[in-house]
């Protein structure tokens, strides 16, 4: 995934967060049929927020660390997922 969007390599920690995320919750077992999450907490995963790896985002800047005028949001690349 890093060389694909020519990311750098010191995002290599979110890379490797982001698939195994990902494997947890897309990938089915081959013993059990079903994906590891769903294993766990005994219910299907909502994958409704995943998005394409390395897609533009964009982050909500609170209102106390902005003034006025200041923008809302910034753009930025999404690189993983909150825990």
């Amino acid at each position: 995934m890093m060389n694909e969007k020519n990311l750098p390599t010191s995002y290599w920690v979110e890379v490797a967060n982001t698939t195994v995320y990902l494997m947890n919750r897309c990938t089915p077992s081959r013993v059990y049929n079903i994906t590891p999450h769903e294993k766990f907490y005994g219910k299907k995963s909502n994958l409704s927020h995943v998005k394409i790896f390395s897609s533009i985002a964009y982050v909500c800047i609170p209102d106390e660390k902005r003034q006025k005028l200041d923008p809302k949001s910034k753009k930025c690349i999404l690189v993983g997922y909150s825990l």
